[in-house]
C-alpha cells in the first residue's frame, strides 16, 4: 500500500476517531514529552520535541474526533470526547463549557469574529443539516439540510460556510436567498452546486473553498480537482484557473494578498504542496515542498507544513516546519517514527487560531493511537494548566 493511500485512510480515521488514548497534560518548551506521566499511559509512544518558540500541550481523550481554533489562542472547539456534542475548552485553565450534548455532531469551527460555532448533524430524513449557535445568545438554529453529494461530502465547509464579514452563507442551490443566525443578524445565500439559479458560474460541484480574509473573493476547487474557480462576490464575475494536469488537488488556501493560492495534490503514489501565482494565471503551478503531508497559512502568509524527513529507508522524523516569508525553513515540531506495520502518520489537519500564537495538528503513533497535539508560542503559553474540567 503506498503511502498516500496510507494517509488517506488516516484522513479518514481523523474524522470518525473514537480511540484517544491520553488526556491533557502538559509538557515544557523544547523539551522531551513523558506520556508515561499522562493520565492513560502511553509509554511506547517516542517522546516528540517542540523548538523553544512553542511550547507543547497534548489534548487528548478518549472519543474526541477533533479541535478547532475559535478566535483567539485560547479558547478551542472540542467534538467529542468524555461528552457528547460540542463544547469551548479554555486551554489557559482547562475550564469547558458545554454548548450542546447531542451525539453525531461535528463543529465546523467559529465565524471569523468568534461569535457563531457552525454545526453538521444528520437530520431526521438522513441528511445533514448545518446548525448555529451563537455564543452571545447562546441559541441554535437550523439553517438548512444538504445532501451528502453537496460539497462531495461538506469538505470545503471546514473553511466556514459564512465570509469573514458576516454577509454571505455558503450554501447549495433551493435554499432560501436570506438565512436567519440566531440572535437575529441576517445573511445572503450564496448559492453553489448542482442547480439553475443564479449566478449560473457556480452551478456545479466543489470539493473545497476558501475565502478572502475582506470576504470579498471566494475561490473554490472544482469538481474535477484539478481548477478552481475565483468569484468575486461584489461584481458577480468568476474566473477558472488552471492548477495541475495528472495530480488531483484536495485543499486549497490563500494567500492574504490575494495574489498566490497554495493547494495539496496527490497522484496516489505522492502528496506535493504547490503554488499558483495568481498575478500570472497562465504560467504553471511551482512546487513548494515535495513530499508535503498538509499545510496551512497564518494570517502573516507564513506555510506551515509536515513532511517526513527520512534518516534511512525504514526509520526517520515527522517533521512540522514554518517557511518564514524571507524564504527561511524553521523546525517546530518533530517525533521519531520507524516504518512497521502501524507506521506512524502525520501531522495532519493543522488548525492555527486567528492570532497566529497557536496550531493544533494530528498524528498516529506506532501504536496506531491519534493524538492532538496543540503547539502556543511560548509567551503566550499558559504557565500551567489543570486537569481537563467537564
Amino acid at each position: 500500500m503506498t503511502r498516500s493511500s496510507n494517509l488517506a485512510r488516516l484522513l479518514l480515521v481523523l474524522l470518525l476517531a473514537s480511540v484517544m488514548e491520553v488526556a491533557v497534560i502538559e509538557t515544557s518548551s523544547g523539551g522531551v514529552v513523558d506520556h508515561s506521566t499522562s493520565v492513560r499511559a502511553t509509554a511506547k509512544t517516542p517522546p516528540s520535541r517542540a523548538s523553544e518558540e512553542w511550547k507543547q500541550i497534548e489534548l487528548s481523550e478518549r472519543g474526541v474526533v477533533g479541535f478547532r481554533w475559535c478566535e483567539s489562542a485560547r479558547t478551542m472547539l472540542v467534538t467529542g470526547g468524555n461528552t457528547s456534542g460540542i463544547r469551548l475548552l479554555d486551554v489557559a485553565t482547562g475550564a469547558t463549557q458545554v454548548l450542546t450534548t447531542r451525539g453525531g455532531q461535528y463543529s465546523l469551527g467559529c465565524s471569523r469574529d468568534g461569535r457563531y460555532v457552525f454545526i453538521t448533524e444528520e437530520d431526521a430524513y438522513g441528511a445533514e443539516k448545518l446548525s448555529a449557535y451563537d455564543l452571545v445568545t447562546r441559541e441554535q438554529a437550523k439553517l438548512y439540510s444538504f445532501t451528502f453529494e453537496f460539497f462531495r461530502g461538506g469538505a470545503g465547509l471546514h473553511n466556514g460556510p459564512l465570509s469573514p464579514t458576516n454577509a454571505y452563507l455558503v450554501a447549495p442551490f433551493g435554499v432560501e436567498n436570506e438565512l436567519r443566525l440566531p440572535g437575529g443578524h441576517t445573511v445572503r445565500r450564496l448559492a453553489v452546486g448542482s442547480g439553475v439559479n443564479f449566478p449560473p458560474e457556480l452551478q456545479s460541484r466543489f470539493s473545497d473553498f476558501v475565502w478572502s480574509a475582506d470576504g470579498r473573493t471566494i475561490v473554490l476547487l472544482e469538481e474535477d480537482s484539478r481548477s478552481a474557480l475565483i468569484y468575486e462576490v461584489l461584481s458577480q464575475t468568476a474566473r477558472t484557473v488552471k492548477l495541475i494536469d495528472g495530480y488531483v488537488a484536495i485543499k486549497l488556501r490563500l494567500a492574504p494578498d490575494l495574489k498566490q493560492l497554495y493547494f495539496l495534490a496527490t497522484d496516489d503514489e505522492q502528496t506535493m504542496l504547490y503554488v499558483k501565482d495568481l498575478t500570472r494565471p497562465e504560467t504553471p503551478s511551482q512546487i513548494v515542498v515535495s513530499g508535503a503531508d498538509d499545510f496551512e497559512l497564518f494570517p502573516s502568509g507564513e506555510l506551515l507544513y509536515s513532511k517526513p524527513q527520512y534518516a534511512t529507508r525504514v526509520k526517520g522524523t515527522l517533521q512540522l516546519r514554518i517557511r518564514r516569508l524571507t524564504g527561511k525553513d524553521e523546525l517546530i515540531w518533530s517525533v521519531p517514527f520507524q516504518i512497521s506495520k502501524k507506521s506512524s502518520f502525520g501531522p495532519l489537519s493543522p488548525d492555527i487560531a486567528s492570532d497566529g500564537n497557536a496550531i493544533t495538528f494530528s498524528y498516529q503513533d506506532p501504536e496506531g493511537s491519534i493524538l492532538h497535539i496543540v503547539l502556543v508560542r511560548t509567551q503566550h503559553a499558559p504557565t500551567s494548566l489543570p486537569a481537563n474540567k467537564n
